[in-house]
C-alpha cells in the first residue's frame, strides 16, 4: 500500500473503503473465473498429460533415450501460450486500459465458456459420465478453443490478483515525522491493513480454488464448474460495466523519481515516489519490506519470483505425486486443512521477515528427501504423516509466494506489472501442469522416469545451491539497506518541490484489441446507452449459455427409455459406450420412450450392447434374475440359439470407471441412482439366415419381471475365418478357456501355450542334447501349434535358441551349435503348412517371432545385429521382432529385423512402404503413452477409443499390433499399474475365478471385427480373378470407402477422429457396401 499524503478535495476515507470492497468483490469474481476453469481442466486433464500437441507431431520431437523420440510434452507448447498471456495482461495493467482489458476478457471468457460446455454436452453422448471423461474429451476435440480458454481465464485470474494486490486502503492521515508518536500509530494502522490485506489476498485465491473443487468433487458434475464460471464472469462483467466503484482505486502509474545526483540515481531510490499526474507519494513504510538499492532490488525480484514460483510448484507435485486422475480434488481436500494453516503461518512469517530465501532450504530439503524417498522403493505416499507435512509446506508457499508479490508490487517500480503478471503466471502454470503430470511417477519402468530424474538432480544442484547461498547475500544486502536507511533518518533529503519533478510527457494513443468491446461500452457511448447496452450483452451471455445448457448438456441426460415407472429406469446404449459411476439420467415423466434395442452384425462376427438398470433417488433395487429367449428370423423359420448370447456384470474401477466385467451374481443391489450396468454379447453363426431377428431380455427386479425387446440385424455377408491382423498382447493365462476367449476376440497373446523346451520340470521335452548333437521330439509342440492354429491365433513369442549344456565350454563351437539347431528349427516350421480360407499357402514358420529384448538404446544395436544374425544362421527363416521405428540412420539393423514394431507415437506410414518393399513386417504397440490425441487402452479413454487402433493400421497397412500387458495388476489402483489401467486389459472374477476381457479389450475386438471388413472390402476388389469382374459402380464405391478411410484416420496416427458418429456411420455404410459386394466376395472362400 501507499502512504499518500491527504490532499484537498481527495476522496474520503469512508468512500475509498466502499471502494475498497467493490473491487475486492470484483475480484474475487474475477478469481472464480479462473478457478472455475483451472478445475475443470484438472479435472480433464488426463486428455493431455503428456502429447496433446495443436500440430503435426513430426515438428515436436525430441531425441530420448531408451525410446528414441518422444512427443514435446505439452507443458513446453502450453508454457509459450501462457508466457505470451502473462505478457499482454502485464501491458494492459494500468488504469487507462485495464478496465476495457477486463470487459474483453470477460465477454470473451464467457463466449469460450458457453462454447465448451455445449462440446461438453456432445461428449457425453458417447461418454455417458459428467466428470474425467467428457471434461478431457472436450478439450481433445477442442485443442484451440480450450486452450484460449485456459489462457483468457489465466489472464481474468491475473487481472483480479492485481486488484487484491494494487488497491489502496483508506489513507491514514498526512505524513508526519518518524520521531512522532503520531507516525507509530499510522505505522501500526498501515503494518495491520497489509496483514489484512495479505490475509484477504491468500484467501481469497486459496477459497476459489476450494469452492470450485468441492463443487465438482460434492455433485460429482464437472458442468458445475462451468455454472460457476459463467455467474461469476457475468456478475463480473456488470460490476466492470455498470459499476462506479470498480477500477477506481487502483493505483496510478508511478515511477521512482530521477534524483539529479547520479550515485543515488544509480543506486538508492527515494522516500517519495511521483506518479504520472505530478502527485507526490511518501513510500517509507512500502520501503520497509523492499530494499531500497535499486539493482539489489531488481536482482532480487526476479530471483524471488523464480524461486517461490519453483519452489511452490515443485511443493504442489511431491503433495500429488502418484495421486491418479480420479483422486486430484479427493487428495486437495485431504491437504486443505494443513493447507490453511501452512498460509496462516506464511503470512505471518513474511510479515516478520519478509523475505523468502530464509525459507526456501528446508523446503527443498522435504522435496529431494521425499523424491529419493520415493525412487528407494517406488512406494506411494499416502499417509497421514506425509498428508500434514505435504499440506504444511503448500499452504506456507502459496502464501509466501502470494505475498512475495505484494511487496515487489508495493516497491511500484516501472516493472512492477511484468514481474507479477509473468511469475504468477509461472507459479499458476507450474502447479497446474506438474500436478497434471506426477500422477505418473509409479514405477522405475516408465519411459518418463530416467529423464524427469535426470532433471531432478540439475534441479536439486541449482536449488539447494541457491538456497544456501542466496539467504547469505540477502542479509548482507538488507545490511547495506538498513544503513542507508539510518543514514537517511539523520541526514534526510529535501523536500521534493514541483520544480524538480520531471516535465509529464505525451504519449501517442495506442491502438488496442480492447477497442472492440471495451471502448464501445465505456467511451464510445453515452451513459445511458450504455447501461443498456452493457445490460443486453450481459443478457445475450447469459441466455446463450442457458440454451447451450439447456439444449445440448441437459439433453445428454435424457436417454430414451425402455421401461419406466416410480422405482427405475431402462435404457440402454451401444457397445463401446461408457456410463460412468456418477452419471445421472433424467427419469422425468417427460424423459422419450424407446421401443426396443437394435443391434447389427455380419455372419461371423460378434456384437455387444449394454442394458442399464437406474433406481431412482432414494429408491432401492435388487436384480434377481436375468434370461433371455433365442433370437427368432422375422420371416424365415430360424433363430440364433440363447446359448450364444452372454451376459455380464459391469464393474467400475478406480471408483468412476466402467471396465470390468463379472458374470452375474445370484442378487444385485443398487440404491440412489447408482446402475446396474449389464454387458450384452452375441455371436452370429456362420450359417446364420440374413435378415431381422428378435428376442426378449427378461429380468426380475425387486419381485417385479421386466422385458426388454431386442432387435438383431444380420448383414448377409460373412466375415472370414481367417485373422488377418496379427497381434500380440503380452500376460493373460494359458488356460482352455482363456484361449477360446481370445480366439472369440481374434487376439492373440504372447505365450500361446506351445510348449519348447528342454526343461524336464516343464513336462515332456521338446529336444536334449545327447552329448554330440540335440536332437528333437515335436509331438506336443505340433500339436498345441495345430490347436492354436484351428484358433485362429496369428502369432507366438516364441525364440528358439537352444538352452547351452554344460558339457559345451567351446564359443566358437557353441555358436556353431546354434546355428545349426534354428535351422533345423527352420526346417521343421517350413515343412509345416496351412491353406487360408482363400487358397493362399503359409509355413508355420511365418508365425512365431523372436521378442528378447525392448525399446533397446542405440548402444545395443551392435548386440542386437549379432543376436539376430545368428538366429538367421543359414538358411533360417526364423523371425525377429523389435519394438523399435526403422531409422534409416541405422543400417546395423535393416536386414537383421523381420518385424519392426515403434510405439505409435514414432510410427513413420512412410516406414510401412519401405519395409514391406524389403520382405519386412511393420507394427506398431501403445503402452504408458503416448496418450491423447493418440488412441490408447487408458480407463480415462472413451469406451471406443481402443477401437481405432485397427482402424489406424488399416489405413497405414500396418500388419500388427502389440501391447504389453493384459494382466499387469497393481494392488494399489487395482487398474494397471498407473491407476488408469495400462496393462490390465483382463480380470479373473473374484466370486468364480473366471478369466474375462474388460470393456476395453473387446472394444479392440470389435476394431479387429471392423479391420476384417476393410479386409474383405479390399480383398475382394483384389482378387476378380477369383470373383470375377466388378460393376464400375462397386469400385467406385470401394474407392469411395477408402477415401472416407483416410479422412477418418488422417495422414497420421494421431489425427484419427475420435468422433463417434463418423466411426459408426463408416462401419454402417462399409457394411451396406459389403452386402452390394457379397455375391462376389463368397467366391473367394470357395
Amino acid at each position: 500500500m501507499s502512504d499518500t499524503a491527504a490532499k484537498p478535495g481527495s476522496t474520503s476515507p469512508v468512500e475509498q473503503g466502499k471502494s475498497f470492497l467493490v473491487n475486492s468483490v470484483l475480484s474475487a469474481l474475477l478469481l472464480n473465473f479462473w478457478a472455475a476453469i483451472t478445475c475443470l481442466f484438472l479435472e480433464g486433464k488426463s486428455a493431455y498429460d503428456l502429447a496433446f500437441t495443436l500440430w503435426d507431431d513430426r515438428y515436436a520431437k525430441v531425441p530420448m533415450e531408451p525410446m528414441g523420440e518422444i512427443i514435446l510434452p505439452q507443458i513446453v507448447y502450453y508454457a509459450a501460450f501462457l508466457v505470451v498471456t502473462a505478457a499482454i495482461v502485464a501491458f494492459f495493467l494500468n488504469p487507462s486500459r485495464v478496465r476495457r482489458f477486463t470487459i474483453t476478457m470477460l465477454v470473451a471468457g464467457s463466449v469460450l465458456v458457453a462454447w465448451f460446455s455445449g462440446t461438453f454436452g456432445e461428449m457425453q453422448a458417447f461418454f455417458a459420465g459428467n466428470r474425467q471423461g467428457p471434461v478431457g474429451w472436450t478439450i481433445l476435440m477442442q485443442p484451440w478453443v480450450s486452450t484460449i480458454l485456459f489462457c483468457v481465464a489465466l489472464a481474468i485470474g491475473l487481472v483480479g490478483t492485481w486488484l487484491l494486490v494494487a488497491q489502496e486502503v483508506p489513507a491514514p492521515g498526512p505524513s508526519v515525522p518518524v520521531t512522532s508518536l503520531s507516525w507509530w500509530r499510522q505505522w501500526f494502522f498501515v503494518s495491520n491493513s497489509w496483514r489484512l490485506r495479505l490475509f484477504l489476498l491468500v484467501g481469497t485465491v486459496t477459497g476459489v480454488i476450494a469452492l470450485n473443487g468441492y463443487l465438482i468433487l460434492g455433485t460429482g458434475d464437472a458442468n458445475m464448474a462451468l455454472v460457476s464460471a459463467m455467474i461469476s464472469g457475468l456478475a463480473a462483467l456488470a460490476m466492470a460495466c455498470l459499476a462506479g466503484r470498480s477500477f477506481s482505486l487502483v493505483l496510478r502509474k508511478r515511477r521512482v523519481f530521477l534524483a539529479r545526483n547520479p550515485l543515488q540515481l544509480t543506486l538508492f531510490s527515494r522516500s517519495e515516489v511521483v506518479d504520472k499526474v505530478g502527485t507526490i507519494h511518501d513510500m517509507q513504510r512500502a520501503f520497509m519490506v523492499n530494499p531500497r538499492n535499486l539493482i539489489w532490488r531488481r536482482v532480487r525480484n526476479v530471483l524471488n519470483g523464480a524461486f517461490t514460483a519453483g519452489t511452490t510448484a515443485m511443493i504442489a507435485a511431491i503433495a500429488f505425486m502418484t495421486v491418479p486422475d480420479e483422486w486430484v480434488f479427493d487428495r486437495a481436500f485431504e491437504l486443505l486443512p494443513w493447507a490453511l494453516l501452512g498460509m496462516l503461518l506464511g503470512v505471518s512469517a513474511m510479515a516478520i521477515l519478509p523475505e523468502p530465501s530464509i525459507f526456501m532450504l528446508p523446503a527443498f530439503l522435504f522435496i529431494f528427501e521425499q523424491y529419493d524417498a520415493f525412487l528407494a522403493d517406488y512406494s506411494v505416499p499416502f499417509s497421514g504423516s506425509y498428508v500434514i507435512v505435504a499440506g504444511l509446506l503448500l499452504g506456507f508457499w502459496i502464501a509466501t509466494t502470494l505475498v512475495t508479490h505484494f511487496y515487489m508490487y508495493r516497491a511500484h517500480d516501472i516493472e512492477r506489472n511484468y514481474f507479477l503478471t509473468i511469475f504468477l503466471s509461472i507459479t499458476f502454470a507450474g502447479v497446474f501442469l506438474l500436478v497434471c503430470f506426477v500422477d505418473r511417477f509409479q514405477h522405475d519402468g516408465q519411459m518418463v522416469q530416467e529423464p524427469i530424474t535426470g532433471v531432478m538432480s540439475v534441479l536439486e544442484l541449482v536449488f539447494m545451491t541457491a538456497s544456501t547461498i542466496l539467504p547469505g547475500v540477502t542479509i548482507i544486502f538488507w545490511l547495506v539497506d538498513l544503513g542507508y536507511r539510518v543514514f537517511r533518518w539523520r541526514y534526510p533529503r529535501k523536500s521534493l518541490l514541483a520544480s524538480d519533478l520531471p516535465a509529464p510527457r505525451t504519449r501517442k494513443p495506442v491502438l488496442s484489441i480492447t477497442a472492440m468491446i471495451g471502448d464501445i461500452v465505456l467511451n464510445k457511448l453515452p451513459p445511458g446507452k450504455r447501461k443498456i447496452v452493457a445490460l443486453a450483452m450481459i443478457a445475450a451471455l447469459g441466455a446463450s449459455f442457458a440454451i447451450v445448457q439447456g439444449a445440448v448438456v441437459y439433453p445428454a441426460h435424457v436417454r430414451p427409455l425402455l421401461v419406466k415407472n416410480d422405482v427405475l429406469g431402462i435404457w440402454s446404449v451401444e457397445a463401446t459406450v461408457k456410463v460412468e459411476r456418477t452419471f445421472r439420467i433424467d427419469l422425468s415423466a417427460s424423459a422419450p420412450a424407446a421401443q426396443r434395442i437394435e443391434i447389427s452384425a455380419a455372419r461371423g462376427e460378434w456384437e455387444g450392447w449394454h442394458v442399464l438398470v437406474s433406481p431412482r433417488e432414494g429408491r432401492t433395487i435388487v436384480m434377481t434374475s436375468v434370461t433371455c429367449s433365442d433370437f427368432v428370423h422375422a420371416t424365415l423359420p430360424t433363430s440364433i440359439d440363447h446359448d450364444l448370447v452372454e451376459s455380464f456384470l459391469v464393474a467400475y474401477l478406480v471408483d468412476e470407471q466402467p471396465d470390468q466385467l463379472l458374470e452375474i451374481p445370484p442378487a444385485i443391489t443398487r440404491a440412489n441412482g447408482e446402475h446396474v450396468d449389464l454387458f450384452w454379447r452375441v455371436r452370429v453363426p456362420v450359417n446364420a439366415s440374413a435378415g431381422c431377428y428378435t428376442s426378449t431380455i427378461t429380468m426380475v427386479v425387486s419381485g417385479e419381471p421386466y422385458s426388454v425387446p431386442v432387435a438383431l440385424t444380420v448383414f448377409n455377408f460373412t466375415l472370414p475365418r481367417d485373422n488377418h491382423l496379427r497381434t500380440a498382447f503380452g500376460g493373460g493365462w494359458t488356460t482352455p478357456s482363456w484361449f477360446d476367449e481370445l480366439s472369440y476376440l481374434r487376439i492373440s497373446q504372447y505365450d500361446m501355450g506351445i510348449p519348447f523346451s528342454s526343461n524336464p520340470a516343464h513336462g515332456p521335452v521338446q529336444y536334449w542334447w545327447n552329448g554330440t548333437a540335440f536332437e528333437f521330439n515335436w509331438t506336443r509342440h505340433d500339436a498345441a501349434f495345430q490347436a492354436q492354429l484351428d484358433r485362429g491365433f496369428t502369432g507366438v513369442r516364441q525364440g528358439y535358441f537352444p538352452s547351452r549344456p554344460g558339457s559345451v565350454t567351446n564359443d566358437t563351437l557353441w555358436q556353431q551349435i546354434q546355428a545349426d539347431f534354428v535351422q533345423r528349427v527352420s526346417t521343421h516350421l517350413e515343412g509345416k503348412t496351412w491353406t487360408d480360407q482363400i487358397g493362399r499357402v503359409h509355413s508355420w514358420v511365418e508365425l512365431p517371432y523372436n521378442y528378447w529384448t525392448d525399446e533397446p538404446p542405440v548402444e545395443r544395436y551392435q548386440q542386437i545385429h549379432d543376436v539376430n544374425s545368428l538366429y538367421h544362421s543359414g538358411t533360417s527363416k526364423l523371425r525377429t521382432l523389435l519394438t523399435e521405428e526403422y531409422l534409416a540412420g541405422y543400417p546395423i539393423l535393416h536386414d537383421v529385423v523381420d518385424i519392426w514394431c515403434p510405439v505409435i507415437g514414432n510410427f513413420e506410414p512412410g516406414a510401412v512402404v519401405n519395409r514391406h518393399a524389403a520382405g519386412q513386417e511393420y507394427w506398431f504397440y501403445v503402452c504408458v503413452g503416448p496418450t491423447a490425441p493418440y488412441p490408447n487402452m487408458q480407463l480415462w479413454e472413451a469406451g471406443h477409443d481402443p477401437r481405432l487402433l485397427p482402424y489406424i493400421c488399416a489405413r497405414f497397412n500396418a500388419d500388427g499390433f502389440l501391447y504389453w500387458s493384459m494382466t499387469a495388476s497393481n494392488d494399489t489402483y487395482r487398474a494397471g499399474f498407473d491407476g488408469n489401467g495400462d496393462g490390465q486389459l483382463c480380470f479373473r472374477d473374484p466370486r468364480t475365478s473366471r478369466p474375462l476381457p474388460s470393456l476395453r479389450l473387446l472394444s479392440f475386438s470389435a476394431g479387429v471385427e471392423d479391420y476384417e471388413y476393410i479386409w474383405l472390402m479390399r480383398t475382394t476388389a483384389a482378387y476378380q480373378n477369383k470373383t470375377g469382374p466388378l460393376p464400375s459402380s462397386l469400385l467406385g464405391r470401394i474407392d469411395a470407402m477408402e477415401a472416407r478411410l483416410g479422412q477418418f484416420v488422417g495422414d497420421r496416427p494421431q489425427f484419427v477422429s475420435h468422433d463417434y458418429n463418423q466411426l459408426h456411420s463408416f462401419r454402417n455404410d462399409l457394411a451396406r457396401l459389403l452386402e452390394d459386394l457379397w455375391p462376389y466376395s463368397q467366391l473367394l472362400y470357395a
